[in-house]
């Protein structure tokens, strides 16, 4: 089965089933339809957007699959067929056939059949999975997913590490203070009916540092009653006045939880993204491909944050399987009694490895895309045109000025400390 978290308009996703159905017709003697997996699962939470995702899939793959398509919350089976919203509420019923097109219980012949499941997280996959007593072997693709999710940021101060927090710029006393020197009533305001004046402050979010050590400062930094770290205290050496640690545990659990059914069922990842080995002050955001502050219009920009791969990989390679989680996946624990190790039993070492991070360009090097790009070049039906939008393409995706060095890729792959790295990774372990 393929995994994909946050496979926003289906475009990857697109060309992986167009690359399926290439092998199914060229290897029909040795396995025929089987060249593509059983299953698609794709962890998204937008109804939008798997609705944009479901009509890239109609629209470039629907003559080469039969598409199976199952909604998160109903799981009803259905195929689609047609891009208005009231064929999309008959298709939810399983019953719409429309354009000529069969439904999903009348698949076409000679035509694989893939089921095309839509996630609202990783958690709700595994549940699927357990569901259905499924233990495929699971290959997942996460491409600028993990940058996207929520992280907490810290900084250094003269009282030790505090959180950074949002505020707003102008405190109520404050706020009313300005209103009444540029005499404006403040009921007035709040009605909607006052109109900010050319040149008038608006109210306005800030990054603050908590006064005290928060929560999250003990938890995920493990700051003393001092506000230092342990390796602080240990060396001695405290990090400057100023400097910027991010923290994403959502992207740890995301990494272990996947490395997890990995390890158990056998498969693959690759995390691929923008970012680094280690932490610094990179939250920023985007809008209409233009950098702005990530504070400047809450849920209108494109928030984003470096991805830490040195966390990640340590993650997964620290990981240890609780006792819990042992028996749930069928591992239950004898000892020489022959009796069953419950609570105390201890928690086991993942059965998955990660690699990396490597160049996002040094691993496609590695992977054969300029041997790729030579051979598309060399075809009969490509065009000049064509040519250079190869080339174009080549260059973008690996050249160290563009993406090949800003995007890194890691990888997960069933194994232990003695597991070699896969193709790609063996220089960066």
């Amino acid at each position: 089965q393929y995994v994909e978290a946050g496979p926003g308009k289906g475009s990857l996703l697109v060309d992986l089933m167009r690359f399926w159905s290439m092998l199914s017709q060229t290897s029909a003697g040795v396995g025929g339809n089987k060249m593509a997996p059983q299953l698609v699962h794709l962890l998204e939470t937008s109804p939008k957007m798997r609705k944009v995702q479901r009509q890239a899939l109609e629209r470039d793959v629907g003559d080469k699959f039969n598409l199976v398509f199952q909604e998160p919350t109903t799981m009803t089976t259905t195929t689609a067929t047609t891009d208005d919203d009231d064929a999309t509420k008959k298709e939810s019923n399983g019953r719409k056939e429309s354009n000529g097109k069969k439904s999903a219980d009348k698949p076409i012949a000679n035509k694989p059949t893939v089921t095309i499941h839509w996630h609202d997280s990783m958690n709700m996959f595994q549940l699927w999975q357990k569901k259905n007593n499924s233990q495929l072997p699971t290959f997942a693709v996460c491409q600028e997913f993990m940058d996207a999710l929520p992280i907490y940021a810290f900084e250094k101060t003269k009282d030790g590490w505090r959180e950074r927090m949002v505020d707003i710029a102008l405190r109520e006393d404050l706020q009313k203070e300005e209103m009444e020197e540029l005499n404006i009533n403040p009921t007035v305001v709040d009605s909607g009916a006052y109109k900010m004046k050319p040149g008038q402050k608006k109210l306005r979010l800030r990054l603050v540092t908590a006064p005290e050590i928060t929560p999250p400062a003990k938890t995920l930094l493990r700051v003393d009653e001092n506000g230092l770290m342990p390796n602080e205290v240990e060396t001695g050496q405290e990090a400057e006045v100023g400097t910027v640690i991010e923290v994403n545990p959502e992207a740890v659990l995301f990494a272990q939880d996947l490395a997890h059914v990995i390890g158990q069922q056998g498969g693959g990842a690759l995390i691929i993204d923008y970012g680094q080995e280690g932490s610094h002050d990179s939250i920023r955001a985007f809008s209409n491909n233009e950098q702005v502050h990530f504070l400047s219009r809450p849920g209108q920009v494109d928030v984003t944050a470096d991805v830490d791969f040195g966390a990640l990989r340590q993650a997964v390679n620290h990981y240890r399987i609780p006792p819990k989680q042992q028996q749930e996946d069928g591992n239950v624990i004898i000892d020489n009694d022959n009796t069953t190790l419950s609570s105390t039993a201890e928690a086991s070492p993942s059965r998955a490895r990660a690699f990396g991070p490597t160049y996002q360009g040094a691993f496609l090097m590695a992977m054969g895309i300029k041997e790729r790009a030579i051979q598309l070049s060399a075809q009969p039906e490509t065009t000049e045109e064509d040519d250079e939008n190869i080339y174009n393409a080549l260059v973008r995706l690996c050249s160290p000025s563009e993406m090949g060095e800003r995007f890194k890729v890691l990888t997960i792959v069933p194994g232990d400390e003695s597991t070699e790295p896969p193709p790609g990774f063996a220089q960066h372990q």
